[in-house]
């Protein structure tokens, strides 16, 4: 069996990891990388993060995930709360039928909520235990040693916000995957 490789952006919040992430995305599409998943589409207010959309890769097609304020009827978890919409959309994208033909499953972000059975938990379960699929995730600096070890991450390389630039990232990405 073919063992995935996982790669990992990294950086301290709200640091732009996410703006990295969309620069690797593009290139790799340049390169005809298949690319499936989902980013986070941050918005600011008052100098404060106060809302995400879950961009759909492969679509572009975002819907409103998170927001700061209390939504009716939106699971609130830490500081945030959650569209079940968009976590149903999220999974969805990340799900058997949408990732078999991919080069790359592009995950923005997992973290804290994630390894405690929420939000992606299940789909990265699912698809880390079949070691068959590249993933690209964006993770916390703080939590990236306890998201590897959580899924037991082998062939892990880590890219970090400020050291690495989006076309060094993009070659070692496709390096690896050997797609090409």
């Amino acid at each position: 069996m073919s063992s995935n490789k996982i790669f990992i952006i990294t950086g301290e919040k709200g640091q732009g990891k996410t703006g990295l992430l969309i620069e690797v995305l593009e290139i790799l599409k340049k390169q005809e990388i298949k690319l499936t998943g989902f980013y986070a589409k941050g918005f600011w207010e008052n100098n404060k993060r106060s809302a995400f959309d879950l961009v759909n890769i492969k679509t572009g097609k975002s819907i409103p995930l998170c927001k700061s304020k209390e939504t009716k009827n939106w699971d609130k978890f830490f500081n945030y709360y959650f569209n079940p919409e968009a976590l149903k959309a999220g999974n969805q994208i990340l799900g058997d039928e949408n990732i078999i033909n991919s080069d790359l499953i592009v995950v923005d972000e997992i973290g804290k909520l994630d390894i405690s059975g929420k939000i992606w938990h299940d789909a990265i379960s699912k698809i880390t235990s079949k070691k068959k699929h590249n993933l690209l995730l964006v993770v916390r600096k703080a939590f990236v040693e306890d998201v590897v070890n959580y899924w037991g991450m082998e062939n892990v390389t880590i890219f970090e916000v400020g050291k690495d630039d989006a076309k060094s990232i993009d070659e070692k990405i496709i390096a690896k995957i050997s797609v090409l």
